[in-house]
């Protein structure tokens, strides 16, 4: 019912355009350009839930929230990122990590990137990526 309401996409892509952390479920039954255009934004972390995997993911959730938080405080302290060409060394509360552009998204060589796909380190490289070469 929400993709017939104009107001609603509008509410949602302020969102999504927002500083804040934002969580939001979003159907697999439905196709609507609206949908297939949020899913297409570089700034959206996808999370396939099941039923076989909902604890393992909602665990996961939690932490990438945490993961979230701490890229924007990485992103407003830019001393942290040495930039050499595809690589990045970026100085983490927990010493050293090396980020490495591959396919155009950031690879990190910490624990939680090798587990996930993913981390506050790759989080915060690529939204400083993207405000450079927005800029």
């Amino acid at each position: 019912m929400e993709l017939f309401s104009e107001s609603f996409k509008d509410l949602v892509i302020k969102f999504l355009d927002s500083k804040n952390t934002f969580l939001a479920t979003i159907s697999q039954v439905y196709t609507d350009k609206f949908i297939d255009d949020i899913k297409s934004r570089k700034d959206i972390i996808f999370i396939e839930l099941t039923e076989e995997n909902r604890k393992t993911k909602e665990e996961l959730v939690h932490l990438l929230i945490k993961k979230i938080e701490k890229a924007k405080k990485y992103i407003r302290e830019p001393d942290r990122f040495t930039h050499k060409d595809s690589t990045v060394e970026m100085q983490s509360e927990h010493g050293v990590r090396s980020l490495m552009l591959r396919d155009g998204k950031w690879e990190c060589n910490c624990d939680f990137f090798k587990q996930t796909k993913i981390c506050s380190h790759s989080i915060a490289t690529t939204e400083l990526s993207l405000t450079y070469t927005s800029n």
